[in-house]
């Protein structure tokens, strides 16, 4: 094989081979023909149904407004039934404490006003008796620095006069024997 058979044979083969890639070539334009009619129905199906994604779309959007508002109004409800919960325990918390605190201020109240009464029926009582004490006492040195010292004569006399009546009675009885 001389230099130009062996160009000879090289071309023929570069001719066959180039032969088979325009082959391919032009199977696989054809494969794209049915490619672009199966693409373009593909295309008018996807038109036909955008109507259909559309209003599916809408629906979805109104659906999905309404259950919104739904759980808006279900988290409302329940985050008012929790907070209202914790704001009724904060208070009745409050309540018991504010209860208790008036229990301690009633029970302190209590022995402070018993401790007042006491001390005010103990010195009604000391003052009453000092009153009285002091009243016999004066009424005691009164009599006797304004006792009036009477003559023995006439305490005789009225000594007399206490043993009188029974003298006068006997004299009345005699003077009434005599006249009759």
């Amino acid at each position: 094989m001389t230099l130009s058979d062996l160009k000879q044979h090289e071309f023929e083969n570069d001719i066959q081979r180039f032969m088979q890639i325009r082959e391919q070539v032009h199977e696989e334009i054809k494969k794209i023909s049915t490619y672009t009619a199966t693409l373009d129905q593909t295309n008018k199906r996807l038109i036909a149904h955008f109507d259909v994604f559309k209003k599916l779309s809408e629906e979805t959007q109104e659906h999905m407004k309404v259950v919104i508002k739904e759980a808006a109004r279900e988290m409302a409800r329940e985050s008012a039934q929790q907070f209202s919960q914790l704001i009724k325990d904060s208070i009745t918390r409050r309540l018991l404490e504010l209860d208790e605190s008036i229990q301690n201020a009633q029970s302190v109240l209590n022995e402070t006003m018993g401790d007042k009464y006491k001390k005010l029926v103990l010195f009604c009582f000391i003052g009453v008796v000092f009153s009285g004490l002091i009243g016999l006492g004066g009424g005691y040195f009164y009599a006797k620095q304004n006792t009036y010292a009477l003559p023995e004569s006439f305490i005789r006399t009225y000594a007399r006069g206490l043993s009188a009546p029974p003298i006068i009675e006997k004299q009345h009885a005699e003077k009434q024997t005599r006249k009759k």
